[in-house]
């Protein structure tokens, strides 16, 4: 069975939305697997206290194990995405096998980045997922491709809410945002004549 992952924010030491790639972490044990096995963290929060600058903590875990690695982490500059169409594309749970992702990728022709439509309906970029802007309030796909650990703390927030957004919606907003747990919400943000059909 293909091994699962968590992209966790570290800075300056200090470990961001833990209680959340936790909850996601157990959830996704549960639903592949079919269990909740115990890991010890310990080992990994005393290294990660270490770390100085934005810093990337992956996990990677299964039924049985897990293993984590340290990486420096610098945000790419994304100024355009391309709409590209597949309406049978499936990733509910993190795994580290992200083909059929990266064969998306691969149709951005020229744009900085993807946005993935699925039957009709606006979902993700490649790395992250998306909010609009609508009339000085944020709304994010109510049926992403991958349900984010940022996107669920922003939602239970009251920052973004979850709104049904079909192609044929884009024009009804302003600009487009791109976050996930290593890129803090606005950080990225794009006017939506920059995405391209």
């Amino acid at each position: 069975m293909s091994r699962l992952i968590e992209s966790v924010l570290v800075y300056n030491g200090h470990v961001y939305n833990w209680s959340f790639h936790l909850e996601r972490m157990r959830n996704s044990l549960w639903q592949h697997f079919g269990c909740l096995p115990f890991f010890n963290f310990e080992k990994m929060f005393a290294e990660a206290s270490q770390q100085q600058g934005r810093v990337k903590l992956k996990i990677i875990y299964d039924n049985q194990s897990f293993s984590y690695s340290f990486k420096d982490y610098t945000t790419r500059k994304i100024q355009s995405l391309r709409l590209v169409h597949d309406d049978c594309i499936e990733y509910g749970l993190k795994f580290e096998n992200r083909k059929s992702l990266d064969d998306l990728f691969k149709r951005k022709s020229g744009a900085d980045d993807i946005l993935i439509i699925r039957k009709g309906l606006i979902t993700d970029s490649y790395y992250c997922n998306v909010a609009l802007l609508s009339k000085g309030s944020w709304f994010t796909p109510w049926k992403p491709l991958l349900c984010g650990t940022k996107r669920e703390q922003l939602i239970r927030s009251g920052i973004i809410h979850p709104k049904k957004i079909t192609l044929t919606d884009l024009p009804h907003y302003s600009q487009i945002c791109l976050f996930n747990a290593m890129i803090d919400f606005k950080k990225i943000l794009l006017p939506v004549n920059r995405i391209i059909n």
